[in-house]
């Protein structure tokens, strides 16, 4: 029986093939006849099963190529996975330290701004912390002088009075003893003039009654107790219209003296009112300002701080990015390299193939392992070597 899938053919030459799963060739040196037919008939029955026995060397080679060509595409999908995979991290790599680097450029670019701003800020603060220092030290000793020159003022105004009041004590009862014309009692008026005028300068009475009656006042004090009596009849009118007229004059004098006083102590108070206002609100300003310093000290400090950490983490970024950027673009170039290579190999590979599996290279082998023998058993004994 003939095997599945083969024909018997003939050919020109006498020639019979079995089509399909082998070749066979069988030379007839003349035409068929019974026994040759039958010789004929039982190789050409045979030769496929020895055919589907025994490989052929042929197709080893054939599927060695083959399996080389899977092997050349596996290894090509599995390179291409890795090179994406790789080129995928170089991408987003690449693209997070271009933004980093970028954000690092601007940030030191603001810092430096910062710096430069916090540093006239910490200066004028500073300038305007000892413009207020100086201001409440000059205001302090302001005050300080104008608050001993009012204590001293007020001490003299106080002295004054003492002695204008007890002046003005003298001469009323000098004016009440002289009103009563009693003799007895000049000697008290004396007494009590020269008590009067004692307290005073001659130059502070001289202006306070005149100077006439300044020496009427001054004889009458210094005369003695018989010319007083003596000429008391000439002169009490005009003595006695000397101590009223100086009475009234040291009351007036008391009166002005205790307003200008007044008058003085409200300057005072005033003055001082306004300084210690000054005083406070430069202090508070100062304290203000102090904390302004401290907070623009601190940022200063911060800002100087960052500028160095961004500085670092820039020329760390840049130099990562360089070295990626020349390990991607290595790793790049790698890959083309292998994929033009495996190309080749597969393109050789596939002419190999499509060489082998031609006519002509069947024809070639069936020659070359069939040689110069006439016995078809041959072919299919050296097959396997």
């Amino acid at each position: 029986r003939w095997p599945s899938g083969s024909s018997l053919c003939w050919g020109p030459a006498t020639v019979a093939t079995v089509c399909g799963s082998g070749w066979l060739r069988t030379s007839l040196p003349s035409p068929p006849r019974s026994e040759s037919m039958r010789g004929f008939v039982v190789s050409a029955v045979l030769a496929p099963v020895w055919a589907q026995s025994v490989p052929r060397p042929v197709a080893k080679v054939v599927k060695l190529l083959q399996d080389m060509s899977s092997q050349l595409d596996a290894e090509g999908a599995e390179d291409k996975e890795a090179y994406e995979k790789i080129a995928c991290w170089c991408k987003k790599n690449d693209e997070a330290k271009t933004d980093a680097i970028a954000e690092a450029k601007r940030r030191i670019s603001s810092l430096r701004s910062s710096i430069e701003g916090g540093t006239g800020l910490v200066s004028q603060l500073k300038t305007q912390i000892a413009g207020l220092e100086d201001e409440i030290k000059s205001n302090q000793d302001a005050l300080k002088e104008a608050t001993s020159m009012r204590d001293k003022a007020h001490a003299e105004f106080v002295e004054e009075e003492k002695d204008m009041t007890g002046s003005i004590a003298s001469l009323k009862s000098a004016v009440t003893v002289l009103a009563k014309h009693n003799g007895g009692s000049l000697v008290a008026v004396q007494n009590l003039l020269r008590e009067a005028i004692s307290k005073h300068t001659e130059g502070f009475l001289a202006e306070l009654i005149g100077q006439e009656k300044q020496k009427v006042a001054k004889a009458f004090v210094q005369a003695s107790q018989p010319d007083v009596f003596s000429s008391y009849s000439s002169q009490s009118g005009q003595v006695f219209g000397m101590l009223k007229e100086m009475k009234e004059q040291f009351e007036k004098n008391l009166e002005n003296s205790q307003k200008e006083e007044t008058k003085d102590q409200e300057d005072y108070a005033a003055l001082k009112s306004a300084k210690d206002a000054e005083i406070k609100a430069a202090n508070e300003q100062v304290t203000q300002k102090t904390n302004e310093l401290a907070d623009a000290q601190q940022q200063l400090a911060n800002d100087k701080g960052d500028l160095e950490d961004t500085e670092e983490a820039l020329e760390s970024d840049s130099d990562f990015l360089f070295d990626l950027k020349q390990k991607c673009k290595q790793t790049d170039a790698d890959y083309r390299d292998r994929s033009k290579k495996r190309h080749e190999e597969q393109l050789a590979l596939a002419d190999a193939l499509s060489m082998l599996n031609s006519d002509e290279s069947f024809d070639l082998f069936g020659k070359t392992l069939s040689g110069s023998s006439s016995d078809a058993t041959t072919f299919f004994a050296a097959g396997p070597q």
